[in-house]
């Protein structure tokens, strides 16, 4: 009873292995959907689809094959996620591809036991080019970046490889464009050469279409002088201040006419960020002076005393170093007469 037990076990497990492998080796059909790219496998071809074609890269495939070959496969395709086919399987000349073909000759596929029968889609349509070196002078553009005179590449140019349809259709000379943004000079002094480093470039419009073909631009470091970036800012009132030598001070009377001790508004302009100190109640009491010269009096003042106007052009004054003006001043008129000698032949205050 034992051995008959044990020989019933033995031919059972036989039997199981045996339906395993008959499993594993009989044929099926199943359909196999996979995601391809197309690569040129060559660093002087480029490959792109031809105009008008819309393919995405999504294929479906019928297999044949034995079970345990097809769960291979399709293992293999998991761990691929994309299938890249290269100039190896569709060749070097652009036109139709028939993908089922192209596919049967990729690795995948090639040595696996199983068969390709067909692909939806059928075909698509490609180019083949063969890039050709182009010169490409760099041009800066400083955009909103104050830049003193003309900020330089280093490089002055580059060497690009372009589609050889695109070179010859491209205007002379190639231009590229180092494009300046704020934040690359963020830190910088103004006032001193300094130099930028790895600044992308950017393709003419001529060749927006083709990033994917060139892949990844050069860069290029940028020497440049900051400019000191200057705004502009509007004062409400700046008082107007009358002043003369103090040794002709007691020979003279002046006062502002009604309406010229204050300039409403004043524009100045100045480094950004300077004027937060400026204005009133701050560090900085921005005024006009208008200073009366001993020459000035002596020629326009009368001695009887009577009062005499003299248009005065005033200065700006109480403001940090590199704010200045930025409208024109008008004329201030100061009423002014000369006081009446003391007994001798003293002015007054003399002794």
């Amino acid at each position: 009873m034992g051995e008959h037990a044990r020989t019933f076990g033995v031919v059972a497990v036989i039997t199981l292995l045996i339906w395993v492998f008959a499993e594993g080796e009989s044929l099926r059909s199943s359909p196999v959907t996979l995601r391809a790219t197309l690569v040129s496998g060559s660093p002087d071809l480029v490959v792109s689809l031809s105009e008008g074609e819309d393919w995405d890269g999504t294929v479906e495939v019928r297999v044949d094959g034995p079970t345990a070959r097809l769960d291979a496969v399709r293992a293999e395709l998991r761990r691929a996620e994309i299938v890249e086919l290269t100039t190896r399987e569709f060749g070097t000349e652009g036109g139709v591809v028939r993908l089922a073909e192209a596919l049967r000759s990729h690795p995948i596929f090639r040595d696996s036991g199983v068969s390709i029968v067909d692909a939806d889609p059928g075909t698509i349509s490609i180019e083949i080019d063969r890039l050709v070196q182009r010169e490409a002078r760099i041009e800066v553009d400083a955009g909103g970046v104050p830049v003193r005179g003309l900020a330089q590449p280093i490089p002055a140019s580059v060497t690009l490889l372009l589609p050889e349809r695109v070179a010859r259709e491209l205007d002379e000379p190639l231009v590229l464009t180092a494009r300046l943004q704020d934040q690359m000079v963020q830190g910088l002094a103004a006032g001193q050469a300094q130099t930028i480093f790895n600044i992308p470039v950017e393709l003419p419009a001529a060749l927006a279409d083709l990033g994917d073909v060139l892949g990844e631009l050069p860069t290029v470091d940028v020497r440049l002088t900051l400019a000191v970036r200057r705004e502009t800012q509007s004062m409400a009132s700046v008082p107007v201040v009358v002043s003369m030598p103090s040794v002709i001070s007691d020979r003279y009377v002046a006062r502002l006419a009604d309406g010229d001790q204050f300039v409403t508004p004043l524009e100045l302009r100045g480094p950004v960020g300077i004027f937060e100190q400026v204005g009133p109640g701050k560090q900085y009491a921005p005024r006009i002076d208008v200073f009366l010269t001993p020459e000035l009096l002596s020629a326009q003042v009368p001695g009887d005393g009577s009062e005499v106007e003299i248009p005065v052009t005033g200065t700006l004054s109480g403001v940090p170093a590199g704010v200045e003006l930025a409208q024109e001043l008008q004329a201030s008129r100061v009423y002014v007469r000369r006081l009446a000698e003391a007994p001798g032949g003293q002015q007054p205050g003399e002794q």
